[in-house]
C-alpha cells in the first residue's frame, strides 16, 4: 500500500494539491506572499508537467535506453518473462478482462513465443485477495493469440515489480530455465532490469509499449493535456 501512496507526494498531481493546500493554509495564517508564491508556483508545476513536450521529454529519456528490435534480431532464450500491468480487471457480468494501454506487453509475447524465441512463457502478475489475478487474465488473452496453455507458466501472487522478480526466481530455478527474454514497457525497463539482474537472473530486453512515437512538432505541445499529465 504505501509503494502506491508515497509516489502521490512527489508525482505533479500530489505536489500541486500539497502547494494549493499550503497556500490556503500561509493565507490564513496572514502569510499573502507566500500564499501567492505556493499557488503560483502549484500553477506553473501543474501547466509544465501537463504538456506534451515534457511528457515527451521524460519518457523518451527512460525509452531511449531501450530502443525497439526488430523480432527476428532477437536471441533464443529460454523463457520469455511478461510483466504484468496491462488489465484493470474483469468486467463484470462478462468474465472477461479490460485490457489497459500496456497491452503491448502482451501482443509482443506472442509473437516472441509464435517466432520461436523461448518454448515457454511465464506469466507474472497477482490481484487482489478474492479476485482473479493478473497472470490468469492474460493467460486468457494469450491463449486467444494463439499461445498455447501448456506453454505458460504463471506467477500470481507478486503486486510490484520487486515481487515479479523475487518470486519469479523458484520457477525459473525448478525448470532449470538459465536465461530470459523480458518483455514490459520500454520506460519500465530499466527499473525491472535492475530488479531481475539483482536476483542473479541473465535478462535480455525485448522492450515494447513505446510511448513517444513520431509526430510533427505544434505549438499545441506547449498546451496542458491531462493524458500529458
Amino acid at each position: 500500500m504505501l509503494t502506491k501512496l508515497l509516489p502521490l507526494v512527489i508525482y505533479p498531481l500530489g505536489l500541486v494539491i500539497i502547494l494549493c493546500l499550503s497556500g490556503v493554509l500561509l493565507g490564513l495564517k496572514g502569510f499573502k506572499r507566500c500564499a501567492i508564491l505556493s499557488v503560483l508556483l502549484a500553477v506553473g508545476l501543474l501547466w509544465v508537467s501537463s504538456t506534451a513536450v515534457c511528457a515527451d521529454f521524460i519518457l523518451g529519456s527512460l525509452e531511449n535506453k531501450y530502443p525497439p528490435v526488430v523480432v527476428e534480431d532477437l536471441p533464443v532464450a529460454d523463457a520469455i518473462v511478461i510483466l504484468g500491468g496491462m488489465t484493470r480487471g474483469v468486467v463484470p457480468g462478462t468474465g472477461s478482462s479490460d485490457l489497459g494501454g500496456s497491452v503491448d506487453r502482451l501482443f509482443h509475447g506472442a509473437r516472441l513465443y509464435r517466432t520461436k524465441k523461448a518454448p515457454l512463457v511465464i506469466l507474472v502478475g497477482g490481484g487482489v485477495h478474492g479476485h482473479v489475478s493478473e497472470a490468469e487474465l492474460m493467460a486468457e488473452v494469450l491463449a486467444v493469440l494463439g499461445v498455447p496453455r501448456n506453454a505458460m507458466l504463471l506467477e500470481s501472487r507478486s503486486r510490484n515489480t520487486y515481487q515479479n522478480g523475487v518470486n519469479i526466481l523458484p520457477i525459473l530455478q525448478a525448470q532449470g530455465l538459465d536465461r530470459v527474454l523480458l518483455v514490459t514497457s520500454a520506460s519500465h525497463m530499466k527499473r525491472a532490469i535492475a530488479v531481475f539482474e539483482a536476483l542473479g537472473v541473465d535478462v535480455i530486453p525485448a522492450a515494447t509499449d513505446y510511448q513517444v512515437v513520431e509526430k510533427v512538432p505544434s505549438c499545441l505541445d506547449w498546451l496542458p493535456d491531462a493524458e500529458s499529465l
